[in-house]
């Protein structure tokens, strides 16, 4: 497995940032609920809110892609 750039660039500021959004990810992968308790409580920092926008719209694009693909493949295949 290879390590991500941006661990090995040494830049302290984007390392943390890359780390957050991996945290984020995860927690919203496997327990969405927490960040909705987050959100209510008011304990999420906007820069956490504005990543979570960012993921949220990145799995949105994929599944509509994913989607549009499949939708032309069943049309394909009728043809």
């Amino acid at each position: 497995m290879a390590v991500p750039d941006v661990l090995m660039s040494g830049n302290h500021e984007n390392i943390r940032k890359w780390r957050l959004k991996k945290r984020l990810e995860k927690t919203l992968s496997n327990r969405p609920d927490m960040i909705g308790t987050a959100r209510m409580s008011g304990l999420l920092t906007a820069e956490a809110e504005k990543m979570i926008e960012e993921i949220t719209e990145q799995v949105f694009l994929k599944r509509g892609r994913k989607k549009r693909k499949n939708i032309q493949h069943k049309a394909e295949v009728k043809a």
